[in-house]
């Protein structure tokens, strides 16, 4: 005990302190109680720029150990905020300053000296979680895990960052509870809660995020994945809710701002960041375009005279009720969009006459409501299987040119992981596949908001309509349809013809959606939407007029123009892509 140890020491039970003890008449140097608590220190944090953080186990008096304190130097060097963290536990400094030896020396000062002196080793600090090429390990607030198995994270020599806590008040956790059987049956049945090709393509994307550091070495981009659905679908709760907590994520879906949601994103490489209710995000767009790429964002330092920069590496997943991501190039590039239609409520259960709910609500149960605890398990298998995987991704690019090329690829890849996962044959790769090549035959190069948003959102929402159809609901009403769709009849080698009022698809569109999206006047209004129709739809000599009769006798004639048939098959395709709504019926 000396000046390197604030002249602190532990019994076990307690911290002593340099002090005056009497004997007889006289008092000698000797040790002193100097607090309630065992501080028990298990090693000092060295961040990059050599800042330092020390973890610690606490104990005070016969409670049990509180293990993995973090405590900063801005806690330990201050008197004020010291008591303060201190007295969350119980734990008071008790020595009189009158008593100790030397005297004068703030009990901050000593702990710090301690903390420091005492510390019986250093790990370094990093500042994101998930896959570290530099350690070759996923680094979770708990564990480090490899390929080969996983370890308690301090053991490994890395630890991470307190800041990263600070940012997303504990929301990733990897746990290893039960064993792998379990998590696998626990994956196998939740993938039934959803419609097979949503469940399959959302699936293949949610396994890539658990490879996402070793992905981004091989492609350009990482998608991020958007879900489009009404309420009561199921895209907050159930399958997706289930999905995102086997990831690691124990908090859900977040919504705030643009800033907050930037340091969720520089936090995590392989956590998914869910936006729920992002019916506007065009205000993201910044910190979606730097995450697909681990780019860099910047902010003004706290001086305001030097800046702050962050790398954004989370995957994202946006959901609401109308997510506008389709209509604009790079983002629809970026973009695995999903439209989950069935009510989570109205599946049957595959195990018997009932609810599938039922089943939703019995696992879940039986995990506590807390599938994190599962999750570290499918991190590490799917390191174990990384060669394969990449070598998977690698044959699989080429489906399409550029981005579209890449995300389809990732999907490959994901599928072929979940698929092993899962132990489930190529059930998630067959309808991958099938999924994948619609999408890879729709693009177009006059693709625009009409035919990659609307349209398919129009088809989806009324159903396919013809001429001599009943006249659909919107809204509880009875309405003109905005699309209507003429196949001829089995014949497969005509393709189905496709014909859009523009006046009443802006009206429709307006109405479902508003008028708030920042890009409204250039992408859905009449206007925008009519302009946009003369770049696909074949001319004045294929429009047709249609007289409909309400049911109080009143006639229309609204006049419809022909989409270009390439276009008609790639609206038609993106609405069976990503769900079908099926409409309202008359």
């Amino acid at each position: 005990m000396d000046a390197r140890t604030g002249y602190l020491a532990s019994d076990g039970t307690q911290m002593l302190v340099q002090g005056l003890i009497a004997a007889g008449e006289k008092r000698i140097p000797g040790l002193i109680p100097w607090s309630n608590f065992d501080a028990r220190i298990v090693g000092t944090l060295e961040a990059p720029d050599g800042t330092r953080s020390w973890v610690i186990d606490l104990k005070v008096l016969d409670r049990d150990y509180i293990r993995g304190l973090v405590i900063t130097p801005e806690v330990a060097s201050d008197n004020r905020k010291l008591t303060t963290f201190l007295a969350r536990y119980g734990a008071v400094i008790l020595a009189p300053p009158e008593d100790l030896v030397p005297r004068g020396i703030p009990s901050a000062v000593r702990f710090v000296a301690y903390l420091d002196g005492a510390s019986p080793r250093r790990v370094q600090a990093v500042d994101y979680l998930g896959w570290h090429d530099e350690y070759a390990l996923f680094i979770t607030p708990t564990h480090a895990i490899g390929a080969d198995g996983h370890q308690e994270v301090w053991n490994s020599g890395v630890y991470p960052n307190p800041s990263i806590d600070n940012f997303t008040k504990g929301r990733w956790q990897y746990g290893f509870a039960h064993d792998y059987a379990t998590a696998q049956r626990v994956l196998a049945e939740v993938l039934t809660w959803q419609e097979d090709t949503i469940a399959a393509v959302f699936g293949a994307w949610w396994a890539t995020t658990l490879l996402k550091g070793q992905t981004v070495r091989a492609v350009s981009l990482f998608p991020i994945c958007g879900l489009e659905a009404p309420s009561g679908s199921g895209k907050s709760k159930g399958f997706f809710e289930s999905m995102v907590e086997l990831n690691g994520n124990s908090r859900g879906g977040l919504v705030g701002t643009a800033p907050a949601l930037r340091n969720e994103v520089a936090a995590t490489r392989s956590g998914i960041v869910w936006i729920d209710d992002a019916t506007d995000p065009t205000k993201y767009q910044e910190i979606i375009r730097a995450a697909t790429s681990e780019g860099d964002m910047t902010k003004s330092g706290n001086d305001f005279a030097s800046n702050e920069s962050f790398t954004l590496r989370a995957p994202l997943l946006l959901s609401g009720e109308g997510v506008a991501l389709g209509d604009q190039q790079a983002l629809r590039e970026r973009t695995v969009m999903l439209v989950p239609t069935q009510p989570v409520d109205q599946r049957r259960s595959l195990k018997g006459d009932y609810p599938q709910w039922d089943d939703v609500v019995a696992l879940r149960d039986e995990f506590g409501h807390d599938f994190t605890q599962l999750a570290g398990w499918y991190v590490e298998r799917a390191l174990g299987l990384t060669d394969e995987y990449l070598a998977v991704l690698k044959k699989a690019r080429g489906q399409a040119p550029g981005r579209v090329g890449d995300k389809l690829a990732i999907l490959a890849a994901g599928a072929w992981l979940l698929d092993q996962l899962v132990g489930n044959g190529a059930w998630a790769q067959e309808r991958v596949a099938s999924w994948s090549s619609a999408l890879a035959e729709s693009t177009l190069e006059a693709d625009n908001a009409l035919t990659i948003a609307v349209l398919p959102w129009a088809i989806r929402r009324f159903g396919e309509r013809r001429r001599t159809d009943a006249l659909p609901l919107f809204r509880g009403k009875p309405v003109v349809p905005p699309v209507l769709v003429e196949r001829d009849g089995d014949d497969t080698l005509t393709p189905p013809r496709v014909y859009v009022n523009t006046a009443l698809l802006a009206d429709y569109w307006q109405q479902e959606h508003g008028d708030r999206h920042q890009d409204f006047d250039r992408l859905y209004s009449a206007r925008a939407q009519s302009q946009q129709a003369g770049r696909v739809t074949v001319g004045r000599s294929d429009r047709v007029t249609v007289t409909f009769t309400s049911a109080y006798g009143e006639k229309t004639r609204p006049t419809y123009g022909a989409l270009k048939p390439e276009y008609a098959e790639a609206v038609l395709a993106r609405a069976l892509q990503t769900g079908d709504e099926g409409g309202e019926q008359a």
